[in-house]
């Protein structure tokens, strides 16, 4: 539906760039998770439900343009980007990015007789490979990190920098 690589292809990149063993690449991953997704299925439909990720899935292929890595979808409202050779500002600022491109996408949904934004909060770990024990810490760096993105008020960024 998203045109995007599956959890099982982008597990097998991670694999294939830890295993090159290049200590000094910067590596760099986040997760994203389409805040209030549950919202606006309910109230829109899961047709459209399926559209809005189709949108917020072609925004961040957009915005990953030839960045090297790879973005893909994870499951459900759950995307994950893997970046390698990038630089903690560069990554940094590619994360915002991505927020800010969802954001203007101005897709909207009523809860509660309320209008809200379809919105992303971005949770991401960088460093350099030899920091990280493998490919299971860096997952769980990102997920804690969005973690404390979503708890501190949804469509933020918080990045780890080892």
């Amino acid at each position: 539906m998203t045109q995007l690589p599956n959890r099982k292809h982008v597990t097998k990149y991670l694999d294939e760039v830890l295993d090159e063993g290049n200590e000094d690449l910067q590596v760099a991953l986040c997760i994203i998770n389409i805040d209030y997704f549950q919202r606006y299925n309910d109230f829109h439909g899961r047709s459209e439900g399926n559209r809005c990720l189709m949108h917020v899935a072609d925004c961040m292929k957009a915005v990953m343009g030839n960045h090297e890595g790879v973005l893909s979808r994870f499951g459900g409202d759950e995307f994950v980007c893997f970046l390698t050779d990038t630089n903690p500002q560069e990554f940094a600022q590619f994360a915002e990015t991505l927020r800010e491109a969802v954001e203007r996408l101005s897709l909207l949904f009523c809860w509660e007789q309320h209008s809200f934004q379809v919105t992303i909060s971005v949770g991401g770990v960088h460093g350099l490979q030899s920091q990280f024990e493998d490919k299971a810490e860096i997952f769980s760096i990102a997920g804690e990190e969005l973690y404390q993105a979503k708890t501190t008020g949804r469509n933020k960024v918080k990045i780890k920098f080892k």
